[in-house]
């Protein structure tokens, strides 16, 4: 998409659709999306603010989660201080880990399981 608005709210449905969970409890398992498409989605994410709250859609932080990154990626939550505000920190985290641990992270898919 042309506006960075538009790639962040493809990025978010994206990321929606491949980490959700079956309602009616079928175990999953994850599944790498095609690599390209994980460096857009990822990248699109630091375009937005993450200080707005909307109902209308996550921001980049609450995107951030869905992602379900742990230590195992090189992923660590930063510490805010008082008189920061949390979506600058975590957006600032976020673009540092993208530029060394996360450069190779590629986004996982839930699916279901085979039986």
């Amino acid at each position: 998409a042309e506006k960075p608005a538009d790639r962040y709210f493809a990025a978010v449905v994206l990321l929606s659709k491949y980490r959700a969970v079956p309602d009616n409890g079928t175990p999953v398992e994850q599944s790498p999306i095609p690599a390209d498409e994980s460096k857009l989605i990822l990248k699109s994410l630091v375009e937005s603010d993450w200080n707005i709250f909307s109902g209308d859609m996550p921001n980049g932080f609450q995107a951030l989660g869905l992602l379900g990154l742990t230590d195992k990626d090189g992923w660590k939550y930063p510490m805010i201080k008082p008189g920061q505000k949390p979506g600058d920190v975590q957006k600032k985290a976020f673009t540092t880990w993208l530029d060394g641990a996360g450069k190779n992270y590629v986004v996982k898919r839930n699916v279901p399981k085979a039986k």
